[in-house]
């Protein structure tokens, strides 16, 4: 396996001796030296230069995905610097706003301007300036256990296979949909990803997270976990959990070719009749992948000293992707949220050992045609997991349905996954019982199906729903709390060579002003008048552009994080980063993303803040579906008050701009 904490080595080598000038930033960016832009020939033909006659722009080809790419461009220092005191604005005190006002202009004038020099020169040497540093701040650096803290949870339309047999078939031809769906994106021939630009074109997008959706796991570490991306000539196998077991079983022959989906089954069935008839009985070595993770780092450290671990561990960790099947039966009552709850972090009785958190894909079924995923975020964003689910569960289901007698044949017995179990690891495994007992105790997960209206409605009134969505979030957080939050959405960035995400700091002046006077209206019980028409669709329309801003490139958090990192490198400190203003501008109360899915999906996170929510949601024409969550032991929170503020806020919206219209 080759690890690596940002971009490799060869993509570093290849640039290094490249120079040219970044174009179209403002002037306070800065100027690369112009020099030689050709390929080196040292990238191995993934990335190549690319020049186009008609415009100065620095374009890269991707040579794989048959793509052309700029590079993420740097914002000018005081162009984010002033965005980050209008995000200050609506959440700070008069006084202590002053006070961040001072320190912003102290940077300006002192270190900031060599720094952003340095940022420059980061920008010519690498293929994206910001990636790999975000990559460790927001995922490899945070020790927190990975289950509802930074693994999505995936909810799959409740399927109608009710017995174990229809369970194995169902599940097995997912399976092989996900291995076809892997091979086309080994071999690049997945249809690239567009997305529209203004005045009607299309621009593509970087499908390099694609490529880290199989046979990759993160790595803990005892400093700082690592991304593991194994060999596809190498990987012929998934990994199945079932009572707290793995077992490894080959889904590929010898030249690659994939098993169809028959064999697949009958293989699974022999894992699933050995498993009703094991001795041995579950290890729940899974439960190691949710302790913290320098705490897992240091019993993995110790378990690769030994043989029959080491080998364990590569059969679970260079895995296609892992499989789980969960011994529990929902009844067709059951809400929404409790299933949701399970896909996120199984459940408090035992299934959350058969989980392998650190594998970045696995599926998981359950009795009853529940069904869903679990994901590992670092590899990959949300968008590229739900796009693969959407075309795998659709692709299914057009299938026709086949006799259970398929499920006969005698197999070879199923290649059991054993491990030597340590005081160590049993230590380990102890405590995190402990540590999984009162994560999912603790995580309190609503479904919000909204149905009064969707997308439609807005765009009749000419504006966004993402940004008419957001209003209405921190409207209801406003409702619940009578203040505004620091929030963070995620705001991506694929437009852009290697770009994953920035965040669209969506909290305004504009919507500070329009929730005022919104709550004035309702105690005063005055007539709305044209003054809050304008105020909603100015802070719909501040928030859709300064979304357009990031998207763009022109985000703060990636630039201000960067010049963070080459302060602490030199050792300095410097005040505006040591701000109480700036901390807080990071604790997001308020954690959001856009899920958009066509079929009745949801995807879903848990908070970032002990006292914050997280919310996910995916407009359709005639509704939104959230998924909520917050931990129970929060005594600033209240997942109740907020669900039913953001219906109704949602609604208050809708009426107001129907006066507008009326």
């Amino acid at each position: 396996s080759t690890q690596s904490n940002g971009e490799s080595t060869v993509l570093e080598q290849c640039v290094c001796a490249v120079k040219f000038i970044p174009i179209n930033y403002e002037p306070d960016a800065g100027m690369a030296c112009q020099g030689d832009s050709s390929n080196d020939g040292n990238c191995n033909n993934k990335f190549q230069f690319h020049n186009k006659n008609d415009s100065s722009e620095i374009l890269v080809k991707d040579v794989k995905w048959k793509t052309v790419l700029p590079k993420q461009p740097l914002p000018g220092l005081r162009s984010t610097m002033n965005k980050y005191l209008e995000t200050l604005k609506p959440v700070l005190s008069s006084n202590n706003f002053n006070r961040s006002e001072r320190l912003v202009d102290e940077f300006l004038l002192g270190n900031g301007p060599s720094i952003q020099k340095q940022l420059v020169e980061r920008w010519d040497r690498k293929w994206n300036w910001a990636v790999d540093n975000w990559l460790n701040d927001m995922y490899l650096d945070v020790a927190l256990p990975l289950p509802i803290n930074s693994n999505p949870g995936m909810l799959f339309p409740r399927q109608n296979y009710k017995s174990t047999k229809e369970k194995v078939i169902f599940s097995s031809r997912i399976i092989e949909e996900c291995l076809k769906y892997r091979r086309s994106i080994l071999q690049g021939e997945l249809r690239g990803d567009l997305c529209r630009r203004r005045y009607g074109t299309q621009q593509s997008l970087c499908m390099r997270q694609y490529e880290q959706l199989f046979d990759t796991v993160r790595i803990p570490g005892i400093q700082r976990d690592s991304h593991a991306s194994y060999g596809c000539s190498v990987v012929r196998h998934i990994a199945i959990s079932i009572g707290n077991n793995f077992y490894r079983i080959n889904v590929l022959n010898e030249v690659g070719d994939i098993d169809n989906w028959v064999t697949i089954a009958q293989k699974i069935y022999s894992v699933i009749t050995d498993q009703h008839h094991c001795l041995q009985g579950g290890t729940d070595i899974g439960l190691l992948t949710t302790l913290n993770r320098r705490e897992w780092g240091t019993v993995r450290s110790r378990m690769v000293q030994d043989e029959t671990n080491k080998t364990a561990l590569c059969d679970v960790e260079s895995a296609i992707f892992t499989v789980c099947y969960d011994d529990i039966t929902f009844e067709s009552d059951d809400n929404e949220d409790k299933l949701a709850s399970h896909m996120l972090y199984g459940s408090i009785d035992g299934n959350s050992a058969s989980r392998w958190y650190d594998k970045t894909i696995q599926l998981i079924f359950c009795d009853n045609g529940v069904c869903g995923l679990n994901y590992q975020h670092s590899q990959s964003e949300g968008l590229t997991v739900t796009r693969m689910m959407e075309f795998v569960i659709k692709r299914v289901n057009e299938l026709e349905t086949v006799a259970l007698d398929l499920l006969t044949r005698e197999l070879e017995s199923p290649s059991l996954i054993k491990w030597n179990i340590s005081s160590v690891m049993e230590e380990g495994i102890a405590k995190a019982k402990g540590v999984m007992r009162d994560l999912a105790n603790n995580c309190r997960l609503r479904v919000v199906r909204f149905q009064e209206f969707g997308k439609d409605f807005i765009k009749k009134c000419q504006l966004s729903p993402d940004a008419y969505i957001q209003v209405a979030l921190h409207m209801s957080y406003y409702k619940t709390h009578k203040r505004l939050c620091h929030s963070y959405e995620s705001g991506s960035t694929r437009r852009f060579l290697l770009g994953r995400v920035d965040n669209i700091r969506s909290v305004s002046m504009a919507i500070l002003e329009f929730v005022r006077y919104q709550e004035l209206f309702l105690k005063d019980g005055d007539e709305v008048g044209t003054k809050l028409v304008r105020l909603l669709t100015e802070a719909i329309n501040v928030t859709d552009k300064n979304a357009k801003q990031v998207t763009s490139g022109c985000g703060i958090d990636l630039h201000m994080l960067t010049m963070r990192l080459l302060l602490a490198e030199t050792g300095e400190s410097e005040p505006v980063f040591l701000d109480k203003a700036y901390k807080d501008s990071n604790a997001f109360l308020l954690t959001t993303s856009q899920v958009p899915i066509s079929q009745e999906m949801i995807m879903y996170y848990g908070p970032v803040h002990p006292d914050g929510y997280g919310c996910s949601y995916n407009p359709t024409d005639e509704s939104i579906a959230f998924t909520v969550t917050s931990f129970g032991d929060s005594l600033q929170t209240d997942i109740e008050a907020y669900c039913e503020n953001l219906q109704q806020s949602l609604c208050e919206m809708k009426f107001i701009l129907n006066l507008k219209n009326n």
